[in-house]
């Protein structure tokens, strides 16, 4: 009997390229969308041998990357060295999200559909990689609310008794790794392996 995939929610920030740390791709366009609220996207990643199954975060507009550059194009967002709102480094808001899409709920949607996806999950992962990552210690605090297993994986830059001491405590498991999809790889297998045991 095979069994089921492990869901996971994968937390961190959301670049440009629609996918999460190179393994599933993560936007809600052209897809339907209630099926992505209630079914996990069940990912075979066949060079490693890796199953699993992504319950979130989900994107919308223009694969959420829009708010992330400075220019006419997102009046929200600046240079980072202007150390204004919208650092060009994430999300700016959900009025960005609501007039990129037509839809004036759209920050909502991905607000609930991240909070639904980690109750969903079985496990959640974490990608550190400095310390603006306001949104994913939002995720931290309600999957450990949860009581959801958190898999911290964080780049060398940040240490886990710096500024981010807190969020460390939350976690089942830290690592570092150089990359989000070397440690997202190992926390699969790590907790396959266990489910095996």
């Amino acid at each position: 009997m095979s069994r089921k995939p492990v869901v996971w929610y994968a937390a961190g920030r959301i670049e440009r390229d629609r996918n999460r740390f190179g393994l599933v791709e993560c936007s809600l366009l052209g897809f339907e969308q209630e099926a992505w609220s209630a079914i996990p996207k069940v990912v075979e990643e066949t060079v490693e041998g890796v199953t699993f199954a992504y319950s979130g975060p989900w994107t919308v507009g223009c694969d959420h990357g829009c708010a992330h550059v400075a220019g006419d194009h997102n009046p929200w967002a600046s240079s980072k060295s202007a150390g204004t709102y919208g650092t060009g480094t994430h999300g700016a808001a959900e009025n960005f999200c609501s007039s990129n899409t037509g839809s004036a709920d759209a920050g909502s949607v991905v607000f609930e559909r991240s909070l639904a996806g980690i109750a969903r999950a079985d496990a959640v992962f974490v990608w550190l990689e400095d310390a603006e990552c306001y949104g994913t210690l939002l995720e931290i605090g309600y999957a450990f609310a949860l009581k959801k297993p958190i898999y911290l994986a964080y780049a060398p830059c940040v240490f886990s008794n710096g500024e981010m001491w807190f969020a460390f405590k939350a976690a089942r498991k830290t690592m570092q790794s150089p990359n989000a999809r070397d440690a997202f790889l190992a926390a699969i297998k790590y907790v396959d392996g266990l489910s095996q045991d």
